[in-house]
């Protein structure tokens, strides 16, 4: 049998996971889309468009920011107030 203490300890060590694995995949997916947008920019796109392609390349440019500052932002139901415990 746990104590209130360790049952707590728990909960909070569960929630934070989840919460750290949603904030991993957000992140992964909008970097793995850039990757694809840049490979494939230079790879196939730019033997029927320039254009394209360097369009393709700013689009990609943004996205890593943008990722950063997803994965990183707190949700409405992120317990922020007792990050200090």
């Amino acid at each position: 049998m746990w104590t209130r203490d360790e049952q707590r300890t728990r909960a909070r060590a569960t929630y934070a996971e989840g919460m750290y694995a949603r904030r991993r995949r957000r992140y992964l997916a909008l970097m793995t889309v850039a990757l694809v947008l840049f490979v494939s920019a230079w790879a196939f796109v730019r033997l029927w468009s320039v254009p394209a392609a360097v369009g393709m390349c700013v689009v990609a440019m943004v996205i890593p920011p943008a990722a950063a500052i997803v994965g990183n932002r707190r949700e409405p139901d992120d317990r922020w107030w007792d990050e200090g415990d």
